[in-house]
């Protein structure tokens, strides 16, 4: 079992595992369940959130901008602009990256606003929802995806390792960040 950075081309692997149902280049991948990826092992759901940077105020903005996944490659960007339309707000999209860390460096500048689960939050980020007056977004599945290929005692504990590691958050754990969270000056944080 090879264990590989995330990169377009693993990226790219694992959408055409998902799309085909065929994981020959991936042993596992764990990933969001989206229209073109259904499937695998159910593991938990996750609340999307509206992200900024702990400094910024960009979800003031008559138009907000925003850095999101391309079109067609992620739901998060689908359920934003649903969300953002429907409630009738203004925005632009500064930032298109097929990556999680273009996306957190636009945020992380002040630059945009983003949507991931509170489990991707990086420590500069704030939760921005309701109370700042952007609309409620909807709720995730994370799955689990293994290879058909894919046997032996590495990948075994590797998923059962997986698994453990993504059971619901406890109410200390959620606690906890929400108090890292306020000690590195984002004051909206909200378990």
């Amino acid at each position: 079992m090879e264990i590989l950075a995330v990169s377009d081309q693993v990226a790219d692997a694992v959408y055409r595992g998902c799309t085909s149902g065929r994981f020959d280049d991936i042993d596992l991948a764990v990933t969001t369940r989206q229209p073109f990826s259904p499937g695998g092992e159910f593991l938990r759901r996750e609340q999307l959130v509206w992200a900024e940077a702990g400094s910024s105020r960009v979800h003031t903005f008559e138009t907000l901008p925003l850095a999101l996944f391309p079109e067609n490659v992620c739901s998060f960007r689908t359920a934003a602009l649903e969300a953002l339309e429907l409630e009738g707000r203004s925005w632009r999209i500064v930032c298109t990256s097929r990556g999680l860390a273009g996306i957190r460096a636009m945020v992380s500048a002040g630059l945009a606003l983003t949507v991931v689960t509170e489990n991707t939050l990086s420590p500069d980020m704030c939760i921005v929802g309701e109370p700042e007056g952007l609309p409620p977004l909807p709720t995730v599945d994370l799955s689990l995806h293994r290879a058909r290929s894919a046997a032996g005692e590495a990948v075994e504990v590797f998923s059962e390792h997986i698994r453990a590691s993504l059971q619901p958050r406890s109410m200390d754990d959620r606690e906890q960040m929400a108090k890292d969270s306020a000690a590195s000056g984002c004051s909206s944080w909200r378990s």
